[in-house]
């Protein structure tokens, strides 16, 4: 590992990326995801900036992802990754999301595009695309621990489901970073309505709307089996409902009764 590596801790995964001035300068903040300890699961991710066409990966290929302004390879033991961008810190970020989903596949763990937030010390899953109102749901004023609004790691443990709070937010964050994990309650299927109303959510509906979320950036058949095994076993082992929400007011209470 380079000496001058910043370590992050991110859904479980030791990240270790370098050249640290690089990091630092793109993407300060990170450092609230700082973790000096040393993991089995740690993964190397060797930063470049510059043209991604004339980049060449000095590492053998098991993933791989080619979008304009960067290019990224990852090592077929996911432990290893490599990548150039064109130096703006979303880039860097976009780098650093290929290279967890990359790291999370094997193990079955999800980047979810989903906010998540903390209710009663449970994790709660509020899956979907841009425009249905996770932010909304996020910023109510009875929610005091938000992971993050726009994405969410999961993974299974020796004790069950656990989310994880992420770097990746949407515009205008107003809430800090969080840099921990709670146990999976459950997952919320939002929808815009004058008012607050709850409803079960039949498991096989909402596995089918929990893949629509997860950012999935291989093509090959083992991502997509894996992905799709995941979401299943995840919707089978918490609770599903769907949740209209009104734009403003709160909704916890809902929930915790519900």
């Amino acid at each position: 590992m380079p000496a001058d590596a910043c370590r992050i801790a991110l859904g479980g995964l030791a990240l270790r990326l370098s050249p640290a001035p690089l990091v630092r300068a793109r993407a300060p903040w990170l450092d609230v995801f700082a973790d000096s300890k040393e993991r089995s699961d740690a993964v190397d991710l060797t930063l470049d900036v510059g043209d991604p066409a004339d980049w060449r990966p000095p590492l053998a290929a098991g993933f791989t992802y080619d979008r304009f302004d960067l290019r990224f390879v990852m090592d077929p033991a996911r432990r290893r990754a490599a990548a150039v961008f064109d130096g703006h810190p979303d880039g860097l970020l976009a780098v650093l999301e290929l290279a967890v989903a990359g790291a999370l596949a094997p193990s079955g763990g999800l980047l979810l595009h989903a906010a998540g937030v903390v209710i009663d010390g449970r994790a709660w899953l509020l899956p979907g695309p841009s425009g249905t109102g996770k932010s909304t749901a996020a910023r109510a004023p009875d929610i005091t621990r938000v992971l993050s609004d726009e994405r969410v790691i999961v993974r299974r443990t020796s004790s069950g489901w656990r989310a994880w709070g992420t770097p990746w937010w949407s515009t205008g964050r107003t809430r800090p970073f969080d840099s921990g994990y709670a146990a999976v309650g459950g997952i919320a299927r939002l929808h815009k309505a004058p008012r607050l109303a709850l409803r079960p959510l039949a498991p096989d509906t909402a596995a089918t709307w929990l893949l629509r979320s997860v950012s999935l950036y291989e093509e090959t058949p083992f991502a997509r089996w894996a992905a799709f095994e995941s979401a299943c076993d995840l919707v089978e082992a918490v609770r599903c409902v769907d949740l209209e929400l009104p734009r403003e007011g709160r909704w916890s209470q809902s929930i915790s009764q519900g």
